[in-house]
């Protein structure tokens, strides 16, 4: 892979370049190399971190802001999920209650992998909160939806008893129909989309 020689070249040469070792980072990801991205993500986080703290700049900031959530990402993928929800709890300070499109993105993600976090490591009542921040942050980013429906779901039939699961299903089913309606009214109108075998049996995907 051509970008991963020349930005890994590049990066011993300019050790000093953030901008150089979040894009080899998100490189290094693409190829499965995580625990190299994780050391690069978090080297160009210490060096904005260090710039910020002499200029206060707000472009800086935000770079740190994203740096932090692709490294929540990166610790998920890695394993490490007490680490991945301190990065990202960081990258959600940060974007406090500001509703630009590009705050939108990352505090819908922060909050789906800070709730996929939760989930792995099995506590699946602190996995809820983080899920349902995510879905009413994703709007209309159908992608993204689906994916915190899918997680919520399962962390919901995971809790067990008959409420929990009966949420799980109309969680899916009100996603899949694209509207609220109600659970009987989507049953009747749908095959039965998911079985408890099927929501036992999910396996987690990188996004």
């Amino acid at each position: 892979m051509p970008a991963f020689f020349v930005l890994d070249r590049y990066c011993q040469e300019r050790p000093d370049d953030e901008c150089a070792l979040h894009l080899f980072s998100l490189i290094c990801e693409r190829v499965g190399h995580y625990d190299l991205a994780v050391e690069l993500i978090t080297k160009a986080i210490t060096i904005l971190e260090a710039k910020y703290e002499e200029s206060e700049d707000p472009a800086i900031e935000r770079q740190f802001t994203i740096a932090n959530t692709n490294l929540g990402r990166l610790r998920v993928a890695n394993g490490d999920f007490d680490g991945a929800v301190e990065s990202l709890e960081t990258a959600l300070g940060l974007i406090g209650d500001d509703d630009s499109t590009e705050s939108r993105v990352l505090r819908t993600q922060s909050c789906f992998v800070t709730g996929l976090s939760k989930f792995k490591c099995g506590d699946l009542n602190g996995a809820m909160e983080p899920f349902r921040l995510a879905l009413g942050s994703a709007g209309e980013d159908l992608t993204m939806v689906g994916h915190v429906s899918v997680f919520l779901a399962q962390a919901l039939w995971s809790l067990g008893g008959d409420e929990a699961q009966e949420s799980a299903k109309s969680q899916l089913l009100q996603w899949y129909v694209g509207g609220p309606p109600s659970y009987d009214e989507a049953l009747n109108s749908h095959p039965v989309l998911v079985s408890a075998r099927t929501l036992r049996t999910w396996k987690l995907s990188t996004y």
